[in-house]
C-alpha cells in the first residue's frame, strides 16, 4: 500500500469515527465484533501493474490496526474467543479478530514480529493443498506473467485469444478476463491452463502435479 493510499484510508477512518456513525452503526446493529481478514505483509509498495495489490497491506499499516484498535478500547481476541463470547449473550464487550488467509511466507517474515511484539492473537489459516505441495498460487503466477509480456495468448471458451499487454491499462484488462475465466474453470483444466502459460512465457511454476 502506497504512503498516499494509506494516507488516504487512515484519514477516511479518522473521518468516520469523527462524525460518531460507529456509534449510530452499533445502535441499529447486533454486531459484536470485526475480522480483519488479511493475506499479506510486505513492506514495499505494490508495482504499477499489481492487481493481486488489494491482498496486501504494508507493516506499519498492520501496526497501526492493532494499535488503533486497542485505544478504541475493543479487545484484540482469538476466534475460539470470539465465538465463545457470541455464546454468552451477558458478555457486552466488542473485539476484534486478526486472521491471515493462505499462509505467504511473509506472514512469518513481516507479520509474526509485529504480532509478536504487540502481543496480539490472530488466526492463520493454511491451504493444505499448498502445504502437500499440491497447490498453486495461479493468481499471482498470473500477473507475473502478465507484468513481463507486451503480448499472450490464451484459450478462453475453447477459442485462442490474443491479448495486447504493451500499457498498463491492456494489461489490467488482460488480467481480469483471463482471471475471471480462470476462477470458473474446473480445478483439473485451471492448473492445466496455468502450466501452459507459465511453459509458453517462462515462468517457473515448480514441478508439474501429478
Amino acid at each position: 500500500m502506497s504512503q498516499l493510499k494509506y494516507t488516504a484510508i487512515s484519514a477516511m477512518f479518522e473521518a468516520i469515527w469523527l462524525a460518531r456513525l460507529p456509534g449510530v452503526i452499533r445502535q441499529l446493529s447486533k454486531s459484536r465484533g470485526v475480522i480483519f481478514t488479511l493475506h499479506r505483509v510486505l513492506p514495499e509498495a505494490p508495482a504499477e501493474f499489481a492487481p493481486n495489490a488489494i491482498l496486501q497491506v504494508q507493516p506499519d499499516f498492520l501496526e497501526y490496526a492493532i494499535k488503533r484498535v486497542r485505544d478504541l478500547g475493543l479487545d484484540i481476541v482469538t476466534m475460539d474467543e470470539a465465538i465463545a463470547r457470541l455464546r454468552r449473550p451477558d458478555d457486552g464487550r466488542n473485539f476484534v479478530v486478526f486472521t491471515f488467509d493462505d499462509a505467504y511466507r511473509d506472514n512469518l517474515t513481516h507479520a509474526l514480529p509485529i504480532l509478536r511484539r504487540h502481543q496480539c492473537p490472530f488466526t492463520l489459516y493454511v491451504p493444505t493443498k499448498l502445504v502437500d505441495g499440491l497447490g498453486e498460487v495461479w493468481w499471482q503466477a498470473l500477473e507475473d506473467i502478465i507484468a513481463r509480456q507486451s503480448a499472450i495468448k490464451a484459450e478462453i471458451d475453447g477459442n485462442i485469444e490474443q491479448f495486447d499487454c504493451t500499457s498498463l491499462a491492456q494489461k489490467k484488462a488482460a488480467f481480469a478476463v483471463i482471471y475471471q475465466h480462470m476462477r470458473e474453470m474446473p480445478e483439473p483444466d485451471r492448473i492445466s491452463l496455468m502450466r501452459t502459460l507459465a511453459n509458453d512465457y517462462g515462468l517457473d511454476a515448480g514441478p508439474a502435479l501429478p
